[in-house]
């Protein structure tokens, strides 16, 4: 211990450690930890990542075949017998396909309500797991307009 003569401060000086090295030489190996920790979340994150975007993939074709849907069960309740002609061709000028699609009608005008089912399938690409088939389901109801 020494003592500063000018303001009284006892200052405790420690030796240095076995081998030489003191408390500032371990600021280097923060780094190799951090580096360690980066390569065992890396692949986590990015696997989440892949995972939210096939998942906003899947939603949006899902939107898509319900817009489809929903246009056809409109045109169906003004005209009938146009309904899935509607719905598909709204299916073929989307940007991004939704994979092949089919289209029943339920109900149709005249009548009290219009309806039209459209089932489409996906493919969907996994990076390292490969392409999957997803079924889109999607219905839609119009009051019929006389």
């Amino acid at each position: 211990m020494t003592r500063s003569p000018r303001s009284g401060v006892i200052h405790v000086v420690t030796p240095d450690r076995p081998g030489g090295a003191d408390h500032r030489d371990h600021r280097c190996d923060d780094q190799g930890i951090a580096a360690v920790e980066f390569a065992l979340l890396a692949p986590m994150l990015m696997t989440l990542l892949v995972g939210i975007v096939i998942a906003g993939t899947a939603a949006l074709g899902q939107l898509k075949v319900q817009s489809a849907a929903r246009d056809g069960a409109r045109a169906a309740s003004v005209e009938p017998g146009i309904g899935c002609a509607v719905a598909l061709d709204r299916l073929a000028g989307t940007e991004q396909s939704t994979g092949t699609a089919s289209c029943s009608t339920v109900s149709v005008c005249p009548g009290t309500v219009s309806t039209i089912v459209i089932t489409s399938t996906q493919t969907v690409s996994i990076p390292i797991i490969g392409s999957r088939t997803i079924t889109l389901d999607a219905d839609a109801t119009f009051e019929c307009q006389s």
